[in-house]
């Protein structure tokens, strides 16, 4: 689905709420390879219509750590939608992430988990044309989510989204022990710094007597991301 395309805030700085965001469409392509089912999904929605010559695009994986797919995004859909977007005339691709707990994302991104396990994520990404961008030295902003939440405080998010014309995320699907499932939203969590993770979400004692107030955050955050496109990987 299409939403405001400025890298997920509004230009006055604030997020847009739901019922903001305009109805979309919803493409499910089953194919012989995952870059190809990319690809035809892409044909079947137009193409990338909405990037402009010389935008910055920015493709959000799901890199929980050193983890092959199914339970991270495949390097195939991954280099293909770099592929797409570099076709359709984005001046810069950017991959980025922080990867989940004790792990340094620049770290599980060098592991060697692609083509057969030859290959590292961070060689795939850079070779296809794309700008890796690790998200745990990166600058980090204070947002305020509009509405009542569970958060009692502004969450932290990397400046970067303020820096890009559109963000595209490209989740894995999976089981999770706390959401039961994580799709599109839950990917985002990659998107809220550590310090809000273990603070406000899951170290808060509230959890304890509220079961399913991680599950609410989870998708309260994203309040403050609006991709224009969600191309999930579901081998």
């Amino acid at each position: 689905g299409g939403t405001p395309d400025d890298g997920g805030i509004d230009g006055d700085g604030a997020a847009a709420t739901f019922d903001d965001v305009p109805q979309g469409q919803v493409v499910l392509v089953r194919a012989d390879t995952p870059a190809a089912a990319v690809a035809r999904g892409i044909a079947l929605m137009n193409g990338l219509t909405f990037i402009e010559p010389g935008q910055r695009v920015m493709l959000k994986p799901n890199m929980t750590g050193p983890i092959p797919p199914p339970d991270t995004t495949s390097a195939e859909v991954l280099v293909e939608m770099i592929r797409q977007c570099r076709a359709a005339g984005a001046g810069e691709v950017i991959v980025a992430e922080r990867t989940y707990g004790p792990f340094r994302t620049a770290t599980v991104f060098d592991w060697p988990l692609c083509e057969g396990d030859t290959r590292t994520m961070t060689e795939c990404i850079e070779s296809a044309g794309a700008t890796f961008r690790p998200l745990d030295d990166e600058p980090w902003v204070e947002h305020t989510l509009p509405g009542d939440t569970d958060f009692d405080e502004p969450i932290l998010i990397p400046r970067i989204l303020s820096e890009i014309d559109h963000l595209i995320n490209v989740p894995a699907l999976k089981t999770h022990s706390i959401a039961v499932f994580t799709m599109s939203l839950k990917n985002f969590f990659g998107l809220i710094h550590p310090d809000t993770r273990d603070g406000q979400v899951h170290g808060d004692p509230r959890n304890a007597t509220d079961p399913d107030r991680e599950k609410r955050m989870f998708a309260q955050m994203n309040l403050a991301f609006h991709p224009v496109l969600n191309v999930m990987d579901a081998i």
